[in-house]
C-alpha cells in the first residue's frame, strides 16, 4: 500500500485500535462511523500528505495527540463524536493549512479554551466546537481568524 492516496473504510463495523502506519503518500483518511477505540495514533504525523482526516462517529478516547502539529498541509480534520478528553490541544495551531476543524460532541473535554488555543489558523473557515463542555470565556483570538466563515460554539458552558 505504499503508495495509497486514499482510505476510506467509513460506515464499516470496525473495531480495536487504529494501527500505526507509514503511508507517505496518503492524502485522505476516513475511517467515520465505525466502532473503533483507543487513541488517536501519533503516527499520523508520519504520513505528511495528509489533506484530510475524518475519524469521526467512533469511540476514540484520550488527547490529540501534539504530533498532529506536523500535518501542515492538513485542510480538514473531523474528530466529532468521539470520547476525546485533556486539555484543549495547543498543537492544533501549527497547522496553518486547516480551513475546516469539527471536534463537536467529544463531552469529555470539560476544558477552557486558552485564549491563543487557535492562534496561527489563518486559513481556518469552518470551526466546530459544540457540545464539548467547554467551559469559560470565549477567547478574543477568534475573532483574529479572518477567514472565518461558520463558528459553532452551542452546548458548551462559555461565558462572555
Amino acid at each position: 500500500f505504499f503508495g495509497l492516496r486514499s482510505l476510506d473504510l467509513s460506515g464499516n463495523r470496525l473495531t480495536g485500535s487504529i494501527p500505526g502506519f507509514l503511508l507517505p503518500d496518503l492524502k485522505v483518511l476516513d475511517l467515520n462511523h465505525n466502532l473503533l477505540t483507543g487513541r488517536v495514533p501519533s503516527t499520523l504525523s508520519t504520513c505528511g500528505s495528509l489533506i484530510k482526516i475524518d475519524l469521526s462517529r467512533n469511540r476514540l478516547t484520550g488527547p490529540i495527540p501534539d504530533s498532529i502539529n506536523r500535518l501542515n498541509q492538513l485542510v480538514l480534520l473531523d474528530l466529532s463524536y468521539n470520547r476525546l478528553s485533556g486539555p484543549f490541544p495547543a498543537s492544533l495551531q501549527g497547522l496553518n493549512s486547516l480551513q475546516a476543524l469539527v471536534l463537536k460532541g467529544n463531552t469529555k473535554f470539560s476544558a477552557t479554551m486558552p485564549e491563543n488555543a487557535l492562534r496561527g489558523l489563518k486559513n481556518l473557515m469552518i470551526l466546530v466546537l459544540s457540545n464539548m463542555n467547554l467551559q469559560g470565556s470565549i477567547p478574543g483570538s477568534l475573532t483574529r481568524l479572518t477567514s472565518l466563515r461558520v463558528l459553532h460554539l452551542e452546548g458548551n458552558n462559555l461565558t462572555e
